[in-house]
């Protein structure tokens, strides 16, 4: 039995290290908001909070694609598919789909017009590192199909915009067809107003249009703002962008002088304790020194009191010796 167990502990160790590199590494998961690990569900207003709590690694997070899709079990659904680069391995990506639905989970479409009364909510769907896309569309949009798509790639003469600058935008776009837009609850309305945007913002982007079996070029009619609340749409993005960048730099510079002021402080703190450390070395000196001193006193004083006993012996030695000798000549 034990020859045949080790026999067998190659072809293990063989099928354990197969079946561990065959499974999909997980990627990083520094940055909240984009590279988690598991799915996570946030409205627009939350995911642009978190993001600007992590500026410095987010503002790295590029764009890589946004496409535009639609699809459903019983009514069309329109939805963004957002990709991006992480900040250090560049190879990795994550992935967010941006939709708008009802609170109660019926999604206004193009082909449905927006009603007042009608609540909806702006989600953000952040992918896990370990989800696939098609299969979590499968699940939740049944069948889907791709209507366009713009493409970014870093070039000598623009950069893809972060994922900080697109969490800003989906917050504006949220904003302002809830306050100013007449088809406020259409969810094509709002996210083609997105797409559009991007493509008015951030320079450098590819688009690419999509045929389907059913009619050629995607014939899905789309209510989107008009070129007038579309620039107004751009203008607020631009408006709010220069804001947070220019908080940002406050907040930095602001943070810069605490960190100096600190080190001062630091440094101060330091010089007092050396200080303090000093004067006990220079009181534990004088202490040592006044002990000492004593000691030696003590001795001496310890000496002076020898010598004195010793002469009074030597005295009484000597007064005893004259006595003896006197009664020895009268004798």
């Amino acid at each position: 039995m034990s020859r045949l167990w080790l026999s067998d502990v190659p072809r293990h160790l063989v099928t354990f290290f197969h079946q561990w590199m065959s499974q999909p590494s997980r990627g990083p998961i520094d940055v909240g908001g984009l590279f988690n690990l598991g799915h996570s569900q946030v409205n627009a207003r939350t995911w642009h909070s978190l993001l600007l709590r992590r500026w410095e690694k987010a503002s790295s997070c590029k764009l890589k694609r946004i496409e535009f899709y639609r699809g459903g079990r019983n009514n069309w659904r329109e939805f963004l598919v957002l990709h991006f680069s992480h900040h250090v391995q560049q190879s990795a990506g994550a992935t967010v789909i941006i939709e708008r639905t009802t609170i109660g989970g019926y999604q206004v479409s193009s082909s449905v017009p927006g009603c007042p009364t009608t609540e909806v909510v702006d989600y953000v769907h952040v992918l896990g590192q370990k989800e696939d896309l098609k299969t979590w569309l499968a699940k939740t949009y049944d069948k889907y199909e791709i209507l366009r798509a713009l493409e970014y790639a870093p070039s000598g003469s623009s950069q893809p915009p972060s994922v900080i600058q697109l969490s800003n935008l989906v917050f504006v776009a949220h904003q302002y067809c809830w306050d100013s837009h007449p088809y406020v609850h259409d969810c094509c309305c709002f996210l083609h107003t997105m797409f559009e945007a991007s493509k008015e913002l951030f320079s450098g982007g590819k688009e690419h249009r999509y045929r389907h079996p059913a009619g050629g070029r995607s014939s899905l009619k789309i209510e989107t703002l008009d070129l007038h609340d579309l620039h107004s749409v751009c203008q607020i993005y631009e408006r709010s962008w220069e804001e947070l960048v220019r908080r940002r730099t406050e907040r930095a510079e602001i943070m810069r002088k605490l960190e100096k002021a600190n080190r001062k402080l630091q440094e101060v703190r330091r010089a007092r304790e050396e200080e303090g450390r000093a004067r006990e070395e220079a009181v534990k000196n004088l202490e040592e020194g006044r002990r000492h001193f004593q000691e030696v006193c003590n001795a001496h004083a310890a000496r002076v009191q020898d010598l004195q006993q010793a002469l009074e012996d030597c005295r009484e030695a000597r007064g005893s010796s004259l006595t003896s000798n006197g009664r020895d000549t009268t004798s």
